[in-house]
Protein backbone atom coordinates (compact mmCIF):
# COMPACT_ATOMS: atom_id res chain seq x y z
CA UNK A 1 0.00 0.00 0.00
CA UNK A 2 1.60 3.15 -1.28
CA UNK A 3 1.08 6.20 1.09
CA UNK A 4 1.23 8.54 -2.10
CA UNK A 5 -2.31 7.38 -3.16
CA UNK A 6 -5.24 8.58 -2.34
CA UNK A 7 -7.85 6.53 -1.84
CA UNK A 8 -11.74 7.24 -2.39
CA UNK A 9 -14.10 8.79 0.60
CA UNK A 10 -15.71 5.23 0.37
CA UNK A 11 -12.44 3.29 0.16
CA UNK A 12 -10.74 5.31 3.09
CA UNK A 13 -13.98 4.30 5.96
CA UNK A 14 -13.21 0.99 4.30
CA UNK A 15 -9.73 1.34 5.03
CA UNK A 16 -10.45 3.00 8.44
CA UNK A 17 -12.79 0.16 9.78
CA UNK A 18 -11.95 -2.91 11.85
CA UNK A 19 -12.43 -5.16 9.48
CA UNK A 20 -10.04 -3.92 7.48
CA UNK A 21 -7.33 -3.21 10.27
CA UNK A 22 -8.01 -6.70 11.45
CA UNK A 23 -6.55 -7.78 7.85
CA UNK A 24 -3.61 -4.57 7.90
CA UNK A 25 -2.69 -6.50 11.08
CA UNK A 26 -3.33 -10.28 10.47
CA UNK A 27 1.06 -10.76 10.47
CA UNK A 28 0.50 -10.20 14.05
CA UNK A 29 -2.19 -12.51 15.12
CA UNK A 30 -6.22 -12.84 15.06
CA UNK A 31 -5.51 -10.60 18.48
CA UNK A 32 -3.38 -7.92 17.18
CA UNK A 33 -5.19 -5.09 19.42
CA UNK A 34 -3.07 -6.69 22.28
CA UNK A 35 0.58 -7.01 21.05
CA UNK A 36 0.07 -3.21 19.18
CA UNK A 37 -1.01 -2.02 22.56
CA UNK A 38 1.50 -3.91 24.43
CA UNK A 39 4.57 -2.64 22.58
CA UNK A 40 3.09 0.75 23.15
CA UNK A 41 2.63 0.80 26.76
CA UNK A 42 6.30 -0.80 27.14
CA UNK A 43 7.54 1.92 25.06
CA UNK A 44 6.26 4.58 27.28
CA UNK A 45 7.05 3.03 30.16
CA UNK A 46 10.78 2.64 29.36
CA UNK A 47 10.68 6.28 28.43
CA UNK A 48 9.12 7.47 31.57
CA UNK A 49 11.69 6.17 33.88
CA UNK A 50 14.86 6.55 31.28
CA UNK A 51 13.51 10.26 32.15
CA UNK A 52 13.71 10.08 35.75
CA UNK A 53 17.16 8.06 34.98
CA UNK A 54 18.33 11.83 33.29
CA UNK A 55 16.83 13.40 36.43
CA UNK A 56 18.70 11.45 38.86
CA UNK A 57 21.99 12.25 37.21
CA UNK A 58 21.65 15.96 36.52
CA UNK A 59 20.26 16.85 39.47
CA UNK A 60 22.05 14.72 42.38
CA UNK A 61 25.58 15.85 43.61
CA UNK A 62 26.65 12.50 43.86
CA UNK A 63 25.75 11.29 39.90
CA UNK A 64 26.43 14.44 38.20
CA UNK A 65 29.96 12.44 38.05
CA UNK A 66 28.75 10.48 35.07
CA UNK A 67 30.34 10.54 31.81
CA UNK A 68 29.29 12.72 28.91
CA UNK A 69 28.73 10.05 26.33
CA UNK A 70 26.48 7.83 29.32
CA UNK A 71 24.44 11.09 29.73
CA UNK A 72 24.36 11.38 26.16
CA UNK A 73 23.68 7.29 25.22
CA UNK A 74 20.63 7.69 27.37
CA UNK A 75 19.65 10.67 25.71
CA UNK A 76 19.77 9.17 22.21
CA UNK A 77 18.38 6.05 23.43
CA UNK A 78 14.95 8.33 24.14
CA UNK A 79 14.94 10.29 21.25
CA UNK A 80 15.18 6.96 19.35
CA UNK A 81 12.32 4.83 21.12
CA UNK A 82 9.85 8.43 20.10
CA UNK A 83 9.89 7.90 16.09
CA UNK A 84 8.60 4.26 15.89
CA UNK A 85 5.54 5.43 17.68
CA UNK A 86 5.04 8.39 15.91
CA UNK A 87 1.77 7.03 14.38
CA UNK A 88 0.53 6.28 17.44
CA UNK A 89 0.50 9.84 18.82
CA UNK A 90 -0.71 11.00 15.70
CA UNK A 91 -4.24 8.47 16.27
CA UNK A 92 -3.06 6.97 13.00
CA UNK A 93 -1.73 3.50 13.44
CA UNK A 94 -4.79 1.55 12.57
CA UNK A 95 -5.07 3.36 9.63
CA UNK A 96 -3.01 1.67 6.14
CA UNK A 97 -3.28 5.07 4.21
CA UNK A 98 -1.96 7.81 6.65
CA UNK A 99 -0.74 11.18 5.69
CA UNK A 100 2.14 11.24 3.09
CA UNK A 101 3.90 14.27 5.11
CA UNK A 102 3.80 12.24 8.54
CA UNK A 103 4.53 8.59 6.96
CA UNK A 104 7.59 10.59 5.22
CA UNK A 105 8.37 12.07 8.84
CA UNK A 106 8.69 9.17 10.31
CA UNK A 107 10.37 7.35 7.93
CA UNK A 108 13.44 9.53 7.67
CA UNK A 109 13.43 10.03 11.78
CA UNK A 110 13.44 6.04 11.85
CA UNK A 111 16.54 5.64 9.88
CA UNK A 112 18.47 8.62 11.45
CA UNK A 113 17.72 7.55 15.00
CA UNK A 114 18.51 3.39 14.00
CA UNK A 115 22.07 4.59 13.24
CA UNK A 116 22.64 7.08 15.86
CA UNK A 117 21.59 4.39 18.43
CA UNK A 118 24.57 2.12 17.49
CA UNK A 119 27.08 5.19 17.08
CA UNK A 120 26.34 6.19 20.88
CA UNK A 121 27.40 2.93 22.38
CA UNK A 122 30.42 2.89 20.55
CA UNK A 123 30.98 6.39 21.66
CA UNK A 124 30.77 5.27 25.30
CA UNK A 125 32.81 2.10 24.99
CA UNK A 126 35.58 4.63 23.10
CA UNK A 127 35.02 7.20 25.62
CA UNK A 128 35.69 4.62 28.84
CA UNK A 129 38.70 2.71 26.78
CA UNK A 130 40.35 6.25 26.22
CA UNK A 131 40.05 7.10 29.95
CA UNK A 132 41.59 3.81 31.11
CA UNK A 133 44.30 4.31 28.35
CA UNK A 134 43.75 0.58 27.41
CA UNK A 135 43.25 2.28 23.24
CA UNK A 136 45.34 5.02 22.22
CA UNK A 137 47.47 5.96 24.96
CA UNK A 138 49.55 8.05 22.94
CA UNK A 139 47.23 10.22 21.28
CA UNK A 140 46.94 13.92 22.56
CA UNK A 141 43.55 14.95 22.60
CA UNK A 142 42.62 17.52 25.38
CA UNK A 143 39.50 16.07 27.00
CA UNK A 144 36.76 18.98 25.94
CA UNK A 145 37.88 18.11 22.41
CA UNK A 146 37.67 14.50 23.39
CA UNK A 147 34.31 14.64 24.93
CA UNK A 148 32.82 17.06 22.14
CA UNK A 149 33.61 14.58 18.98
CA UNK A 150 32.02 11.65 20.92
CA UNK A 151 28.82 13.25 21.98
CA UNK A 152 28.99 14.63 18.39
CA UNK A 153 29.05 11.55 16.70
CA UNK A 154 25.81 10.33 16.87
CA UNK A 155 23.74 13.26 15.53
CA UNK A 156 26.08 13.71 12.33
CA UNK A 157 25.73 10.27 11.93
CA UNK A 158 21.61 10.90 12.23
CA UNK A 159 21.74 14.06 10.03
CA UNK A 160 23.76 12.03 7.20
CA UNK A 161 21.41 9.26 7.23
CA UNK A 162 18.23 11.56 7.65
CA UNK A 163 18.97 13.71 4.39
CA UNK A 164 19.56 10.51 2.71
CA UNK A 165 16.57 8.70 3.40
CA UNK A 166 14.61 12.27 2.73
CA UNK A 167 16.25 12.74 -0.38
CA UNK A 168 15.47 8.67 -1.45
CA UNK A 169 11.72 9.30 -0.23
CA UNK A 170 11.56 12.56 -1.88
CA UNK A 171 12.09 11.72 -5.33
CA UNK A 172 10.65 8.10 -5.25
CA UNK A 173 7.20 9.16 -2.65
CA UNK A 174 5.71 5.66 -3.68
CA UNK A 175 8.25 3.88 -1.99
CA UNK A 176 7.73 5.33 1.24
CA UNK A 177 4.86 2.67 2.71
CA UNK A 178 3.21 1.59 5.65
CA UNK A 179 3.74 -2.32 5.24
CA UNK A 180 1.05 -4.72 6.78
CA UNK A 181 1.67 -5.53 9.99
CA UNK A 182 3.96 -2.95 10.48
CA UNK A 183 3.68 -0.09 13.82
CA UNK A 184 5.77 2.45 11.50
CA UNK A 185 6.05 3.81 7.99
CA UNK A 186 9.66 3.12 5.89
CA UNK A 187 11.70 3.79 2.61
CA UNK A 188 11.79 0.44 0.55
CA UNK A 189 14.57 1.56 -1.10
CA UNK A 190 16.53 -2.26 -0.92
CA UNK A 191 20.11 -0.94 -1.73
CA UNK A 192 19.93 2.13 0.99
CA UNK A 193 18.43 -0.68 3.63
CA UNK A 194 21.08 -3.07 2.97
CA UNK A 195 23.82 -0.23 3.04
CA UNK A 196 22.19 1.26 6.25
CA UNK A 197 21.97 -2.36 7.69
CA UNK A 198 25.56 -3.65 6.90
CA UNK A 199 26.62 0.11 8.70
CA UNK A 200 25.01 -0.36 11.91
CA UNK A 201 25.93 -4.45 11.71
CA UNK A 202 29.85 -3.23 11.05
CA UNK A 203 29.31 -0.44 14.18
CA UNK A 204 27.86 -3.25 16.59
CA UNK A 205 30.64 -5.32 15.63
CA UNK A 206 33.61 -3.21 16.21
CA UNK A 207 31.93 -2.17 19.69
CA UNK A 208 31.75 -5.97 20.88
CA UNK A 209 35.42 -6.36 19.62
CA UNK A 210 36.82 -3.43 21.76
CA UNK A 211 34.85 -4.55 24.69
CA UNK A 212 36.58 -8.42 24.02
CA UNK A 213 39.77 -6.26 24.04
CA UNK A 214 38.89 -4.45 26.93
CA UNK A 215 37.99 -7.39 29.21
CA UNK A 216 41.08 -9.74 28.18
CA UNK A 217 43.45 -6.52 28.33
CA UNK A 218 41.92 -5.82 32.05
CA UNK A 219 41.92 -9.57 33.10
CA UNK A 220 45.43 -9.32 32.03
CA UNK A 221 46.47 -5.98 33.38
CA UNK A 222 45.00 -7.14 36.57
CA UNK A 223 47.08 -10.65 37.00
CA UNK A 224 49.86 -8.70 36.67
CA UNK A 225 50.44 -5.92 38.64
CA UNK A 226 53.95 -4.75 37.79
CA UNK A 227 52.98 -4.04 34.63
CA UNK A 228 50.16 -1.86 35.12
CA UNK A 229 50.91 0.90 32.75
CA UNK A 230 47.59 3.26 33.58
CA UNK A 231 46.18 4.68 36.99
CA UNK A 232 42.57 2.40 36.22
CA UNK A 233 41.10 -0.14 34.79
CA UNK A 234 37.40 -0.81 33.80
CA UNK A 235 35.32 -2.50 36.53
CA UNK A 236 33.51 -5.19 36.08
CA UNK A 237 30.23 -3.52 36.70
CA UNK A 238 31.16 -1.24 33.84
CA UNK A 239 32.21 -3.92 31.66
CA UNK A 240 29.01 -6.04 32.27
CA UNK A 241 26.56 -3.24 31.19
CA UNK A 242 28.17 -1.85 27.92
CA UNK A 243 28.63 -5.86 26.99
CA UNK A 244 25.15 -5.80 28.17
CA UNK A 245 23.77 -3.24 26.18
CA UNK A 246 26.08 -4.13 22.85
CA UNK A 247 24.35 -7.41 23.29
CA UNK A 248 20.94 -5.96 23.52
CA UNK A 249 21.70 -3.84 19.96
CA UNK A 250 23.23 -7.36 18.13
CA UNK A 251 20.02 -9.31 19.33
CA UNK A 252 17.61 -6.12 17.60
CA UNK A 253 19.69 -6.07 14.56
CA UNK A 254 19.47 -10.46 14.17
CA UNK A 255 15.54 -10.05 14.54
CA UNK A 256 15.11 -7.24 12.37
CA UNK A 257 17.08 -8.92 9.55
CA UNK A 258 15.09 -12.09 9.85
CA UNK A 259 12.21 -10.45 10.10
CA UNK A 260 12.66 -9.05 6.55
CA UNK A 261 13.25 -12.36 5.20
CA UNK A 262 11.68 -15.06 7.33
CA UNK A 263 7.89 -14.33 7.25
CA UNK A 264 6.47 -15.51 10.44
CA UNK A 265 4.02 -14.83 12.94
CA UNK A 266 5.55 -15.33 15.98
CA UNK A 267 8.91 -13.85 15.08
CA UNK A 268 7.16 -10.56 14.04
CA UNK A 269 5.36 -10.15 17.35
CA UNK A 270 8.72 -10.92 18.92
CA UNK A 271 10.81 -8.32 16.71
CA UNK A 272 8.05 -6.03 17.60
CA UNK A 273 8.11 -6.27 21.47
CA UNK A 274 11.86 -6.72 21.81
CA UNK A 275 12.13 -3.16 20.18
CA UNK A 276 9.41 -2.26 22.25
CA UNK A 277 11.48 -2.88 25.39
CA UNK A 278 14.83 -1.25 24.28
CA UNK A 279 14.25 1.93 26.69
CA UNK A 280 13.27 -0.43 29.54
CA UNK A 281 16.07 -2.55 29.22
CA UNK A 282 18.69 0.71 29.08
CA UNK A 283 17.16 2.13 32.41
CA UNK A 284 17.31 -1.66 34.00
CA UNK A 285 21.17 -1.98 32.46
CA UNK A 286 22.67 1.60 33.78
CA UNK A 287 20.08 2.79 36.98
CA UNK A 288 20.62 -0.67 39.14
CA UNK A 289 23.74 0.87 40.67
CA UNK A 290 24.65 0.94 44.62
CA UNK A 291 24.96 4.83 44.11
CA UNK A 292 22.09 5.54 41.95
CA UNK A 293 19.94 3.61 44.60
CA UNK A 294 21.39 4.95 46.86
CA UNK A 295 20.09 8.26 45.93
CA UNK A 296 16.43 7.77 45.40
CA UNK A 297 16.43 5.56 49.01
CA UNK A 298 17.61 9.78 49.99
CA UNK A 299 15.26 11.23 48.02
CA UNK A 300 12.07 9.63 49.09
CA UNK A 301 10.50 11.52 52.32
CA UNK A 302 10.47 8.14 54.42
CA UNK A 303 11.82 9.54 57.45
CA UNK A 304 9.49 12.90 56.56
CA UNK A 305 6.39 10.38 56.79
CA UNK A 306 6.85 8.33 59.95
CA UNK A 307 8.36 11.43 61.97
CA UNK A 308 5.05 13.38 60.61
CA UNK A 309 3.03 10.48 61.47
CA UNK A 310 4.43 9.72 65.19
CA UNK A 311 1.87 9.99 68.54
CA UNK A 312 2.86 12.83 70.61
CA UNK A 313 3.70 11.05 73.80
CA UNK A 314 1.39 12.13 77.06
CA UNK A 315 3.62 14.38 79.86
CA UNK A 316 3.94 15.24 83.67
CA UNK A 317 5.39 18.53 84.09
CA UNK A 318 6.00 19.97 87.59
CA UNK A 319 5.52 23.78 87.85
CA UNK A 320 6.06 25.57 91.16
CA UNK A 321 4.97 28.91 91.41
CA UNK A 322 4.19 32.32 94.05
CA UNK A 323 0.57 32.58 94.86
CA UNK A 324 0.41 36.28 96.20
CA UNK A 325 -2.97 36.64 98.83
CA UNK A 326 -5.39 39.67 98.93
CA UNK A 327 -3.61 40.45 102.00
CA UNK A 328 -0.62 40.90 100.89
CA UNK A 329 1.21 38.13 102.14
CA UNK A 330 3.36 36.00 99.83
CA UNK A 331 2.49 32.10 100.33
CA UNK A 332 5.12 29.90 97.96
CA UNK A 333 3.29 26.54 97.27
CA UNK A 334 3.38 24.30 94.80
CA UNK A 335 0.91 23.67 91.90
CA UNK A 336 1.21 20.64 89.69
CA UNK A 337 -0.10 21.46 86.28
CA UNK A 338 -0.56 17.81 83.65
CA UNK A 339 0.14 18.72 79.97
CA UNK A 340 -1.48 16.08 77.59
Amino acid sequence: MYVGETPSPAAGQDALSDSASATFYSGLGPNFHIPVNVCFALATVGQLLLCLLLGTFLFSRDLRKRSAPLMNLLVVTLASSVPPYLLFYAGEVMNPFPPVGLCATQAVLMNGSGTMFVVSSLALVLDLLWETRTILANVSLSPQLRVFTLVSAPYIIFIIFAICTAALGGTHLDRVKHLPSELACSLQYPAFDAGMKMFAGLVVLTTLSLEIYAVVDTRRTRSDLTGLRRPSVLSLSQTARIIGFTCLQTLFLILCTLNTYVDRTALHVISTTYQATMPLATFFLFAMTQDCLHTWRRWLPLRHALRSTEVPCRADVRVEVTVEKDLGDCVSGPIHIRFV
